[in-house]
């Protein structure tokens, strides 16, 4: 009987030494070969593996010509063994005594155990491994050592028994079954090949086995870039065995998704389909607000939530005083539009009083990924100082455009985003997909209903940082987002200049004071010349509007803005007659702009008295702040 012991490297020379070194200092009763496959390090780790072959003729190696992973350098070794059982060991790793007779003594008791892993130890003599279980966060299904920290004498670590999984830093394998299940996945790089093929290797019907008795000092992911690809590894383990993994910890909040209606029956139907079809978070209800649409389709809701199996419920005055949290959907149609914000807040009020442990504001003009609520949900249970989780934004139907990466939106697709695989702490994430904690929401607030549309996300978010809790980005959680499609593209219609420039403006001076200028600078040279140039007088007109009922701190929707000039006014102190003027002047320019956009005097002009009376406006709140 022969093992055949496949070590994969990749660079790190002076840790495989080690290994190598201490293998063949161990006196084994059980005969083995020494397959080392090199990932095409780059230090003088092939000069070492030449002179290694050299010296023993029961080690062989072989070289990739570019650098493939675990998985692929594994697999490779696999192919040339000649052993009965298959031993993979990382590089960083030092056996002990005994450690591969006791793998093997395992293995050869019963023919179903396909699979053998040793106890590992970190440096500091505390266990690393001994058997692998699952729970749900911060991922929904999350991979965890056992025991790991105990010390190494604990008595549930000295136990041999079995488990879905054990590592592949240390783990025999009968060659049989390694090739009668493929080897491990390829597409998983650098983490967790050995996961995934462990659980094929139960699903077979074969056992997995953790033995207390082999025991080797691991130094634990020291190979560069070992987590390079955890995005990618994480989302096809999940896709693979999402539902068919036990978990020690099933603890699932409840969560109300919020979604706003606004003349988008379409679109809100598919969005609510998505949720159905491929969210498998259990402990969720459903709350459409609709924002006084043209006309009441929701008799389509009903009809959906009837072909489901889901209950239907319409709100009219009274909130239900209960909510089950089964997927149930509650329906309500405002008399009036509120807006994005005010549309939210009418769900989250509901949620609040039902005691969700969770606000998910969701547009209308989405179709979410698989498991897009789970992934959010349980990495904010992990974090505990985190307010908000927001999703990956990828375009619809061009679902290969990244929309917001955790840095940049953009509706088309962003030119170069950045990091989009990375769990990020953030600024702010998009409210078209935005998981809230409800204890936060209870504390400092609902969203803005002031702004009306668009920048309620970021005030939220700039919120709750100004209050010490963390944003999350999470890009397992994607989310496929039209954009637009109740006024269209951002900054590409009237209400959309109207509302993207005044609430930009009223969001900066409050956050970013510096910014302002920017924002103008713009509006000036790159908003402004497009509008004429398409000779779109109603974008324009609605561009010039923004700004002058910014400069009069008007709030709320446009046909009825909440008019709070009288209010600042009087924070101006001294200035008042001079803004008093210089606003009536601007007044006039804009007439003269509108009458005659293309010149450039006027523009000039308008300009520079945008910026003397928001200049005014800024002294002046700096002046009422001393005065506090």
């Amino acid at each position: 009987m022969l093992v055949t012991i496949i070590i994969p490297v990749y660079g790190n020379l002076n840790l495989t030494k080690k290994c190598v070194s201490s293998i063949l200092k161990i006196k084994s009763k059980i005969p083995f070969e020494l397959i080392i496959i090199d990932d095409a390090s780059q230090d003088a780790t092939p000069d070492y593996l030449r002179y290694i072959s050299r010296q023993y003729p029961f080690v062989r190696t072989l070289r990739n010509e570019k650098n493939s992973g675990f998985a692929v350098a594994c697999n490779r070794g696999a192919a040339i063994s000649r052993g009965k059982y298959l031993l993979f060991l990382n590089n960083d790793t030092v056996p002990l005594p005994g450690w591969l007779d006791a793998l093997v003594e395992v293995a050869e008791r019963d023919e179903r155990i396909a699979v053998v892993g040793a106890k590992l130890l970190y440096p500091n003599g505390t266990i690393q491994h001994a058997g692998v279980l699952f729970r749900n966060f911060p991922f929904p299904l999350n991979p965890f050592h056992v025991y790991a920290g105990k010390p190494s004498d604990f008595p549930e670590a000295n136990v041999e028994r079995d488990y879905d999984v054990v590592t592949a830093a240390c783990m025999l394998v009968r060659r049989d079954v390694f090739e009668k299940m493929g080897g491990f996945d390829e597409r998983f790089v650098n983490g967790y090949e050995d996961v995934d093929f462990c659980l094929r290797v139960r699903e077979a019907g074969y056992r997995v086995v953790y033995t207390p008795k082999s025991v080797v000092y691991h130094l634990e992911s020291a190979t560069p870039g070992r987590f390079d690809h955890s995005i990618p590894n994480i989302r096809l383990l999940h896709n693979r065995w999402m539902g068919k993994v036990n978990y020690v910890l099933k603890k699932e909040p409840r969560v109300t998704v919020v979604i706003v209606n606004y003349n988008g029956w379409g679109d809100t139907l598919e969005a609510l389909s998505s949720v159905f079809m491929k969210e498998r978070y259990e402990r969720f209800n459903v709350v459409v607000v609709d924002n006084a649409s043209k006309i009441d389709l929701s008799n389509e809701i009903k009809a959906f939530c009837d072909d489901v199996g889901r209950s239907y419920y319409r709100v009219t005055e009274n909130v239900p005083s209960h909510a089950e949290f089964k997927g149930e959907v509650f329906f309500k149609r405002l008399g009036v539009n509120k807006g994005f914000g005010g549309g939210c807040n009418e769900g989250i009020k509901m949620a609040l009083a039902w005691g969700a442990d969770y606000v998910w504001l969701l547009n209308n003009d989405t179709i979410i990924g698989d498991l897009a609520m789970y992934y959010l949900v349980s990495l904010a249970e992990y974090f505990q100082n985190v307010a908000i989780v927001g999703s990956q934004l990828r375009c619809y139907p061009d679902v290969e455009k990244v929309q917001f990466d955790g840095s940049s939106v953009s509706y088309r697709g962003i030119s170069e985003a950045k990091d989009v695989e990375k769990i990020l702490n953030v600024s702010f994430v998009s409210g078209a997909s935005m998981l809230i904690k409800s204890d936060f929401l209870r504390s400092y607030g609902l969203l803005r209903e002031d702004y009306f549309l668009y920048f309620e996300d970021n005030e939220i978010c700039l919120r709750a940082r100004r209050c010490g809790f963390e944003i999350l980005y999470n890009p397992l959680s994607v989310v496929y987002h039209k954009g637009g499609s109740s006024i269209g593209d951002f900054m590409e219609s009237p209400i959309s200049n109207y509302y993207g420039i005044r609430n930009s403006l009223f969001f900066y001076e409050e956050f970013y004071k510096n910014h302002v200028w920017d924002c103008v600078d713009y509006i000036q040279r790159s908003v402004l010349p497009k509008l004429v140039s398409k000779g779109d007088v109603l974008g324009l007109e609605a561009a010039l509007e923004a700004i002058k009922d910014f400069l009069q701190n008007r709030k709320g929707p446009r046909e009825s803005v909440t008019d709070g000039e009288e209010g600042f006014r009087e924070s101006l102190s001294g200035n008042q007659p001079h803004y008093a003027n210089l606003l009536n002047s601007l007044l006039r320019l804009q007439a003269a702009l509108l009458r005659d956009p293309g010149r450039q005097g006027i523009i000039r002009a308008y300009f520079d008295t945008v910026r003397t009376l928001i200049s005014l406006r800024i002294e002046g709140r700096r002046s009422d702040r001393v005065g506090e």
